[in-house]
């Protein structure tokens, strides 16, 4: 195979893997997945799972709750409200990092109305090994009804390439949705990416010995002098 075509074909395959698999798309996880729930609506969910994001706890429950009811925030589409003695755990399938961009959160229910500080972990392939923290607080936000309403926090740029993201336990219960993550390249991109470099390297090596290219094609080795 001629050396262009090589550098070619490993361009197309980067291409399909970083196509298929680039940390650059971005995903939204609304918690509207199936089972469809009725309006104002609530179940227990002790693992959820959306565009390939799953969420879980260690042990016990969250709610998933469908708005709808007058007594809990309305955003017109399904939220999870986990419990706050348990923590919250987001993970991207395949064993692939991510990168959380941002999420909306809000209060519970409007029996009680004062902020709450919400505490953000981005853990390593180890919830030992601490990647970056943040708090953020809700405040009482509420709606033209009186409900809680939701507030969009973003995550500051040392939340990269994180494997877990943890919700530290705080005690209040109070309300999740909108979830934006964008998942770093995977082991095969990364592969892809390598063997175009290599090609890249071969070739501007090749232009500049010619004549060494010869000799390894057709077995001819220069004479010492």
């Amino acid at each position: 195979m001629k050396l262009q075509q090589t550098i070619a074909l490993a361009a197309a395959v980067t291409l399909v893997f970083l196509g298929t698999a680039s940390g650059q798309e971005t995903i939204h996880v609304t918690f509207d997945g199936p089972p469809q729930m009725p309006p104002g609506s609530a179940r227990p969910w002790s693992l959820y799972s959306e565009s390939q994001v799953g969420i879980s706890t260690l042990s016990g429950v969250f709610t998933r709750r469908w708005s709808g009811d007058p007594v809990f925030p309305d955003d017109g589409s399904a939220y999870i409200q986990p419990r706050g003695s348990e923590m919250l755990f987001f993970t991207y399938k395949g064993g692939r990092t991510f990168t959380p961009v941002s999420v909306d959160l809000a209060l519970y229910s409007t029996g009680s109305l004062e902020p709450v500080t919400i505490q953000f972990v981005g853990h390593g392939y180890s919830l030992s090994q601490i990647i970056a923290t943040t708090q953020f607080v809700v405040g009482s936000a509420v709606d033209s009804e009186g409900r809680p309403a939701f507030q969009t926090f973003n995550f500051g740029p040392e939340f990269r390439d994180v494997f877990y993201l943890s919700v530290a336990p705080n005690g209040p219960v109070w309300s999740l949705d909108n979830l934006v993550v964008i998942p770093e390249p995977s082991t095969g991109a990364l592969f892809a990416l390598g063997a175009l470099a290599f090609c890249l390297l071969r070739c501007r090596f090749t232009r500049s010995n010619p004549r060494d290219t010869r000799a390894s094609a057709t077995g001819w080795r220069p004479r010492r002098s």
